[in-house]
C-alpha cells in the first residue's frame, strides 16, 4: 500500500481545479492499485482500479459523491498516471475506509471536526496518520502544534486580531483560559483548579516529550538513538486531541451559548 507522492499529486491537482472540498477529504489517505487481467485501450495495457483508503469519516462522504465529482477525480488520476502500452490503465477509482485511524486513537473530537478552520481537523488527522505510519517523532511534534494552533485560533477569533506566536505555550494557555472563563464572575472552584493544574501538567509534559524526541531541534550524537515508542506517542496524541477538544468546546459555548 502506498501513501505518498500519488495522493499528494492528486490533492494538488484538485486544488488547481478549485475543488478544495474534494482535496481535503483525501488528505492522509493511502492507496493501492488493483491490476486486472483484462486489456485496455492501449496495446497490452491492463485495466486497473486505484483504491484509496481514507479516514472512515471522509470515506462516508467520498462514497456518496456524485458521478461528475468521481469523474473529476478519475480524470486527475489519469493525468498523473497516464495509460501506456504494456502498462496500467486506470479505469476506476474506489474508496475504502481505513480503520487504522481509529484502532488506538479513538478520542471523540466532534468539535474539532465541526470547527470551520479546517487546518485544525487536518492536524488531528495527521497526528493519527503519523501513528499509523509508525512515525512517532512526527506524531509528537504535530500533537504540540495542534494544541498551539487551537490556542491561536481561539485568541484570534476572540480578539479579531492576528496573533503571532512566540512558542510560549504556557503563556498562550493562560490567555486562552482567561478567554473561556471571562463570563465567570466568581473564583474558580477547588475542583476547577485541580483540573487546571492537571491540564497545565499535561501541556508541560507534551512540550517536554516533544523537546526531547521531536523533530524541531537538532540532535547530538548521544541523542540520535533516543526514540519515542508507540505507547508514549499514542498517549501524547490522545492527550493533545482531548485538550484541544476541551478548549474548542468551551470557546464554542462562549461564542454560541445556545449551540449544542
Amino acid at each position: 500500500m502506498g501513501n505518498g507522492d500519488l495522493i499528494e499529486q492528486l490533492i494538488k491537482a484538485l486544488y488547481y481545479k478549485k475543488r478544495e472540498d474534494l482535496a481535503y477529504l483525501l488528505r492522509n489517505s493511502s492507496y493501492d492499485i488493483d491490476i486486472s487481467n483484462s486489456y485496455g485501450s492501449y496495446r497490452y495495457s491492463k485495466l486497473s482500479e486505484l483504491r484509496i483508503f481514507c479516514h472512515p469519516d471522509n470515506y462516508k462522504k467520498l462514497k456518496n459523491i456524485n458521478s461528475s465529482d468521481r469523474d473529476l477525480i478519475l480524470d486527475s488520476i489519469k493525468l498523473i498516471i497516464p495509460p501506456t502500452e504494456g502498462g496500467i490503465e486506470i479505469c476506476n477509482v474506489g474508496f475504502f475506509p481505513d480503520f487504522g485511524f481509529v484502532n488506538t486513537l479513538n478520542i471523540e473530537t466532534k468539535n474539532l471536526k465541526k470547527n470551520p478552520y479546517g487546518f485544525i481537523q487536518d492536524l488531528s488527522l495527521k497526528c493519527d496518520s503519523k501513528i499509523r505510519e509508525k512515525d512517532y517523532e512526527s506524531a509528537v511534534t504535530l500533537a504540540r502544534i495542534l494544541i498551539e494552533t487551537v490556542f491561536v485560533y481561539i485568541i484570534e477569533v476572540d480578539t479579531n486580531n492576528k496573533y503571532k506566536s512566540d512558542g510560549n505555550i504556557m503563556k498562550m494557555f493562560k490567555d486562552v483560559f482567561s478567554i473561556i472563563d471571562s463570563n465567570s464572575g466568581s473564583q474558580l472552584s477547588k475542583f476547577s483548579k485541580e483540573i487546571l493544574s492537571g491540564v497545565v501538567s499535561i501541556i508541560n509534559g507534551i512540550s517536554a516529550i516533544r523537546n526531547t524526541y521531536g523533530e524541531s531541534h537538532g540532535k547530538g550524537p548521544l541523542q540520535i538513538h533516543q526514540k519515542i515508542d508507540e505507547s508514549n506517542a499514542i498517549l501524547v496524541v490522545n492527550l493533545a486531541k482531548s485538550i484541544s477538544e476541551y478548549f474548542i468546546s468551551k470557546f464554542q459555548k462562549k461564542i454560541s451559548p445556545n449551540s449544542k
